[in-house]
């Protein structure tokens, strides 16, 4: 094999491990029971019983939006479609890259019917920041 070569395929190597590397470019969104200061994050799942649950949200880059909000949307089985469920607005830091959100004095986050849910972080103008499925059980 000539060096040419090998100088070639080392090279696709490299990049197709930088790809990889950061395949992951949005914010990734995934559930737990509730948040500790000291432990973190407590019961990681995307399946809880009716009640209350934390979002967690992680990124490799700043989120970069000061108001965000969360949309919980319920599937219906009959009709094989998502509807409108609630929704919660908050304030965050905009070089945040770490956050959750949990039920406080002004949002009841919280899901109280069995079923599956799509919950999305939305930025100001109401684009999908990231989003995922939970299952809430009885």
């Amino acid at each position: 094999m000539k060096k040419s070569n090998i100088y070639y395929y080392f090279v696709i190597l490299f990049f197709m491990a930088k790809i990889l590397a950061y395949a992951q470019s949005t914010p990734i969104m995934y559930f737990c029971e509730y948040y500790d200061d000291e432990k973190g994050e407590v019961n990681i799942s995307d399946r809880f019983v009716k009640g209350n649950f934390t979002i967690m949200i992680k990124s490799h880059s700043p989120i970069a939006a000061g108001k965000v909000e969360i949309e919980i949307d319920k599937y219906d089985c009959d009709s094989s479609k998502f509807s409108y469920y609630k929704g919660f607005e908050y304030n965050i830091n905009e070089s945040s890259t770490y956050l959750f959100f949990e039920a406080d004095n002004e949002n009841d986050l919280s899901i109280n019917d069995a079923g599956f849910y799509r919950i999305f972080l939305l930025d100001e103008k109401f684009n999908t920041i990231t989003s995922a499925l939970i299952e809430i059980i009885e």
